[in-house]
């Protein structure tokens, strides 16, 4: 009897194994940002960086034209100008958003890879008031962002459908002005 249960428990651990070693080896590929899809992923890493948000990366596409595109938010740092002049900050402005997107032919791929350089500057489209100043007779400038969240897509240019999403906590500093995201 107690040499069923020992089989029973060399199976179970032989399985476990097994699916441990599956998970760790679909990890590594996630890593290095590919799938077992084949068609159109994100390779690696994407850095980030200011001008308003920057998303560098490369993408490989396998046999498709693809789309990579960048959504992001976050609080601005507003300057309120009024008629005469006179600078004062904005108060309590709104979260602000800004996204790009970039086209990637397959046949512009080099050793497999395409690059994507991404830059997403926050809307501007919002009133004076809305962005914290007193009245619309003032001017609103959004002079800086604080960067919280970012979304990379890559999706199948002629079908639409989504190949991969990486969504990313960002950290965004002032003086000296930095970001730092990281895959949630």
């Amino acid at each position: 009897m107690f040499e069923k249960f020992g089989m029973l428990r060399n199976a179970l651990a032989i399985g476990l194994m097994a699916v441990l070693a599956g998970c760790a080896s679909s990890e590594s590929s996630r890593a290095e940002g590919i799938t077992s899809q084949g068609n159109g992923q994100i390779l690696g890493s994407i850095r980030f960086s200011l001008g308003s948000l920057i998303a560098q990366g490369n993408v490989v596409l396998g046999n498709i034209d693809a789309v990579v595109s960048l959504s992001a938010s976050g609080i601005p740092l507003v300057t309120c100008t009024s008629p005469g002049g006179n600078l004062a900050p904005g108060q309590n402005p709104p979260r602000v958003s800004g996204s790009a997107s970039q086209y990637i032919e397959r046949s512009f791929t080099q050793n497999g890879r395409s690059p994507f350089a991404l830059e997403a500057d926050a809307q501007t489209s919002l009133s004076a008031r809305r962005l914290g100043c007193p009245n619309n007779n003032w001017t609103a400038s959004i002079d800086f962002v604080f960067w919280d969240r970012a979304v990379v897509t890559l999706t199948n240019s002629a079908t639409g459908a989504l190949l991969e999403k990486r969504v990313f906590s960002c950290l965004t500093q002032r003086n000296p002005d930095s970001v730092s995201c990281t895959e949630l």
